[in-house]
């Protein structure tokens, strides 16, 4: 068939990525037409019309990555190098064309003809569409082999990018929110000069210590449902206290939807196009104990104090935010918090057990509109 029907933008297409962190203002367009017009080319065929016959708004995601030195404010040492993700959002116009070739070797009066079948035929009247082109064509006497009409697609920048600095304001915030008794941070942040370009936004969720829970006021019983069993213990109860927001960030996923691209009364072609979701996902660390309920009604504002204290000397917020995986950072946290409470307790407790754990929760993926 010389008309071509459907087309597939291959919006993941390695150039795509570059165009779209080039922020010169003369990069505007991306399109691999001149590919389409070489190969046309070397079948002895001559671009010589376009024709513009939908658009469509469409939005993609890059990211600016800053590197972060965190450093202790009792030291002055740099105890953990961290490179935090900000998200670039671009807004463009995705466009098909239509483009005709010709046979090098035609007829003059028969091109001409074609030419100005291919120019009246309006694809956004209701009264015709794509096909009527190839009818006409033919009976104007062209042969199928005489013209190709193909379908090619553009991505235009319509807007100057929006730059975010969302992740990188919170880590900050996190970082010198973590204080002493006397209200002195225990940490500062400095942001080193390199930054860097990507299309690819690590993803917090990989971890499989982080518990997804809906209720993140009040997550034990999603807690409880990791919790190993301690031989020799029964009955236990929770003592638990949030020890801060590590991540509350925007996520964002490509559905590749086959969708129907309508001109006019008619239906022409489906082009699976990248439809856009986005999120909100929040990640809170919770310090625990596991006691019994007499230790619990004893002493329980001493080992919330130890909870947040333990939080405090190892950073442990940090660290989780900084990269550090859960795990490593969990068996940091569950030893200065049992020193703590050897300190607190009275010797003759026993059954205490303490740990922390990353909980995660997401709100709903919703399409990006415009």
């Amino acid at each position: 068939m010389s008309v071509q029907r459907d087309i597939a933008p291959d919006l993941a297409h390695p150039k795509i990525c570059p165009f779209l962190n080039d922020f010169d203002p003369k990069t505007k367009t991306f399109s691999l037409e001149g590919e389409n017009k070489n190969e046309r080319q070397s079948q002895g065929y001559t671009l010589v019309d376009t024709k513009e016959i939908h658009t469509q708004k469409q939005v993609m995601m890059t990211c600016l990555a800053r590197t972060f030195d965190v450093i202790s404010t009792q030291s002055g040492r740099v105890i953990l190098t961290s490179e935090i993700f900000d998200p670039i959002e671009h807004h463009l116009s995705l466009e098909i064309w239509a483009i005709l070739f010709l046979k090098d070797e035609l007829d003059k009066s028969l091109s001409e003809e074609i030419i100005k079948i291919f120019k009246d035929t309006n694809p956004a009247d209701p009264a015709t569409d794509l096909e009527a082109i190839e009818t006409r064509i033919i009976r104007a006497g062209a042969n199928m082999s005489d013209y190709q009409v193909d379908l090619v697609w553009r991505l235009t920048k319509v807007e100057a990018p929006i730059m975010s600095t969302l992740n990188s304001t919170a880590f900050r915030e996190l970082v010198e929110s973590v204080v002493d008794e006397n209200g002195r941070a225990y940490h500062r942040v400095r942001e080193q000069q390199q930054t860097r370009l990507t299309c690819e936004m690590p993803k917090h969720n990989d971890d499989e210590e982080i518990i997804v829970c809906k209720d993140l006021v009040n997550p034990i019983e999603c807690i409880a449902k990791r919790e190993p069993i301690h031989e020799g213990c029964s009955d236990l109860v929770y003592t638990d206290q949030a020890i801060g927001t590590v991540f509350q960030y925007y996520e964002w996923k490509v559905e590749w939807l086959v969708r129907p691209v309508k001109i006019g009364r008619c239906t022409i072609m489906k082009t699976r196009i990248p439809v856009f979701f986005s999120r909100i996902t929040k990640q809170v660390l919770w310090g625990y104990t596991l006691t019994l309920q007499q230790t619990k009604d004893n002493f329980e504002r001493q080992m919330k104090e130890c909870i947040l204290w333990a939080a405090g000397v190892t950073a442990v917020a940090v660290l989780v935010a900084g990269g550090m995986g859960i795990k490593a950072a969990a068996n940091a946290f569950s030893t200065a918090l049992m020193t703590c409470l050897e300190q607190k307790l009275d010797d003759a407790v026993e059954c205490v057990f303490g740990s922390m754990r990353l909980v995660a929760q997401s709100s709903g993926w919703e399409e990006k509109i415009f």
